[in-house]
């Protein structure tokens, strides 16, 4: 018997719907990226430099956005059940954790319980296959998400050198207003 596989399974598909939710609440991700754009660095809501945007940078964004939209479409069958799928992945995490018992150094397996995560399991990938989720193709979707994202890390730091920075903002060219500065935000 294999538990392992569901509880990766559901937590890849939940960590992939957390991600796209706090990706999406972060101010930076909502700033447009055009050739007039400015990147600002801050270090403690300072600016310490800006520059403008690379061509290379404005790719990688859209890029992840790109990737964004396909992960919202592949995760959209999986959206509704996530509550459930939450709380069979924790019930049979909890079960396997109780079934397994150490005393006096004398490990016991109680079988049953271990049945009873079993059978949650198969509920589990019932509940995943009848939502059509192609897992596959969700897990390729973070790899690249990843790599476009290291890709951007990677630009920005060339972008910036040596200046120290823990955060980036975007703003237009020559823009003057007050810049966004989130005090508990350090990189």
């Amino acid at each position: 018997m294999s538990l392992i596989k569901p509880i990766i399974l559901s937590t890849l598909l939940i960590g992939a719907l957390s991600a796209s939710a706090a990706h999406r609440s972060d101010p930076f991700y909502h700033q447009t990226l055009t050739k007039d754009s400015e990147m600002v660095a801050l270090k403690d809501c300072k600016i310490v430099a800006t520059m403008p945007v690379s061509d290379q940078l404005i790719a990688l964004r859209q890029q992840l956005t790109v990737n964004e939209s396909d992960i919202e479409l592949a995760t959209q069958p999986i959206k509704a059940i996530q509550p459930d799928i939450q709380l069979l992945s924790e019930r049979i995490q909890e079960i396997v954790t109780s079934a397994v018992n150490t005393n006096a150094g004398v490990v016991t397996v109680d079988q049953q319980r271990l049945e009873e995560a079993e059978h949650l399991q198969h509920e589990l990938t019932a509940l995943i296959n009848a939502n059509t989720v192609d897992t596959a193709h969700i897990e390729h979707i973070s790899l690249q998400i990843e790599h476009t994202a290291d890709a951007y890390v990677d630009e920005l730091k060339a972008l910036f050198g040596d200046i120290s920075f823990d955060q980036i903002q975007v703003r237009q060219q020559g823009d003057t207003s007050d810049i966004y500065c989130d005090h508990d935000v350090k990189m």
